[in-house]
C-alpha cells in the first residue's frame, strides 16, 4: 500500500499544478515574505498570511483529490471546505497539545524519580535535580521521552484522515475519523516520512544558503516553492489515496 500511495502522491502533482497553480504560487510568495521578515514586527502578519494561503491552497487540493466541485480559478476559492479545514486544524492541534501536556507530566515524573535516586539530590533545591540523574537514570528518561514522542506520532497518524473525512462527510471530523486508521498508523507515518524527508532536506539546504550566501532571495523563494508546490500537494495526494482505500463508504459519497 505504501508504494501505491507514493505513486499516487507523485501523480497528483501534475493535476495540482494544472488546477491550483495560482494558490500554490501565492502561498510560496507569502512564505518567502515570512522568511524574509522573521524576527521583525511584520513577520507575524506574514505568518498569518501564510496560514490563510495554506488553507486556501489545501481547500483546492483536497477538492481536486476527492473529486469535489468548487475549485476556483487557479485554486483560489473560499467556502465551507476552507472553514472546516480551519476547524479541523484547530481541533487537531488542541488534541495533540493535550496529549503533549500529559506526556510532559509523565516525563517530568520519571525524571524526578530518576533524580531522587541519585547522589546529591535535594528536593527543595531544583538546581540539584539534573546533576543527580546518573547514567542509568538518563537511559530511563531518554527511553520514556522516546516512547512519548512515538505515542504522539502515533496519535497524529490516527487523526491524519480528519481533513478528507470532514470534506466528504460534510461535517467536522477529528476523533470521529480515528476508526479509519485502525491498524494503519505506522503505514501512514512511514509514507508521510518518505514524502517529507526530501523536501525537508532541500528546504534546510536552501535556507542555509540563504543565511550564509549572497543569494538569499532566490534561495528563500525556492525553499518556499518546494514547501507549497511539492510538499503540500504530495502530502494531500498521499492522504487522499489512503482515505479512498480506508473509507469505501466515504469514497462512494465523494463520487455521488
Amino acid at each position: 500500500m505504501i508504494l501505491a500511495a507514493l505513486r499516487s502522491a507523485a501523480s497528483f502533482l501534475g493535476l495540482a499544478w494544472r488546477r491550483a497553480w495560482l494558490a500554490m504560487v501565492l502561498t510560496a510568495a507569502a512564505s518567502e515574505a515570512a522568511l524574509a521578515t522573521r524576527g521583525q514586527p511584520a513577520g507575524g502578519v506574514w505568518l498569518a498570511t501564510v496560514a490563510a494561503a495554506v488553507i486556501v491552497a489545501s481547500g483546492a487540493l483536497w477538492r481536486l483529490g476527492l473529486e469535489r466541485s468548487g475549485t476556483g480559478p487557479g485554486g483560489l476559492q473560499a467556502g465551507r471546505v476552507e472553514l472546516r479545514l480551519i476547524a479541523v486544524t484547530g481541533l487537531s492541534v488542541l488534541f495533540l497539545m493535550v496529549l503533549a501536556t500529559l506526556a510532559l507530566f509523565v516525563l517530568i515524573a520519571f525524571a524526578y524519580a530518576a533524580a531522587s535516586a541519585g547522589r546529591g539530590f535535594v528536593a527543595s533545591d531544583i538546581a540539584t535535580w539534573a546533576p543527580a540523574v546518573d547514567g542509568r537514570g538518563q537511559v530511563v528518561v531518554t527511553a520514556v521521552a522516546g516512547l512519548c514522542a512515538l505515542g504522539l506520532a502515533w496519535a497524529s497518524a490516527r487523526i491524519s484522515l480528519a481533513a478528507p473525512a470532514t470534506i466528504v462527510r460534510d461535517r467536522v471530523q477529528v476523533l470521529a475519523s480515528w476508526p479509519l486508521t485502525r491498524g494503519q498508523a505506522w503505514r501512514l507515518l512511514t509514507a508521510n516520512l518518505i514524502v517529507t524527508v526530501v523536501p525537508a532536506l532541500a528546504i534546510a539546504g536552501l535556507l542555509a544558503i540563504a543565511v550564509d550566501g549572497g543569494i538569499a532571495l532566490p534561495a528563500r523563494g525556492a525553499a518556499a516553492l518546494i514547501f507549497s508546490g511539492l510538499w503540500l500537494p504530495s502530502v494531500i495526494g498521499l492522504m487522499t489515496y489512503f482515505y479512498r482505500r480506508l473509507d469505501p463508504a466515504g469514497n462512494e459519497r465523494a463520487t455521488a
